[in-house]
């Protein structure tokens, strides 16, 4: 991938960021993996919780002023894992590149599914 980032940042659930699902692979691909500090979680959680809410406004709001407190922190890309953030990031110009998580497992799956891609299962 051309213009491959240095450092992607993880905005997604306080259990996913805990779980430490994407931790480990991103920093295969890339040399820092940024995690939302206090105050950027709660702009991440406000947002989340806007959208579900179908308030999205301040859903983009938030989603906007947590994309820059992570640009700020030194993220060159923002992964989007949660089904709600897409939604909330949608028509916002952050500024860096961004990748929806579920879409691309999605793509991920099809591809599979039809004998593209070998998927390889843990455990």
């Amino acid at each position: 991938m051309p213009n491959r980032p240095r450092s992607v940042a993880i905005l997604a659930t306080r259990g996913t960021i805990s779980a430490d699902i994407y931790g480990d692979e991103l920093l295969k691909a890339v040399e820092r993996v940024v995690i939302p500090d206090e105050k950027t979680q709660r702009l991440i959680d406000h947002s989340i919780t806007s959208v579900k809410g179908g308030t999205m406004v301040p859903a983009r709001e938030a989603a906007g002023a947590a994309a820059r407190l992570l640009v700020q922190q030194g993220a060159e890309c923002l992964l989007l894992a949660c089904t709600e953030l897409p939604v909330a990031f949608s028509g916002l110009e952050v500024g860096i590149m961004t990748f929806d998580a579920t879409d691309s497992l999605a793509r991920v799956c099809v591809k599979a599914s039809l004998g593209e891609y070998k998927v390889e299962m843990a455990g």
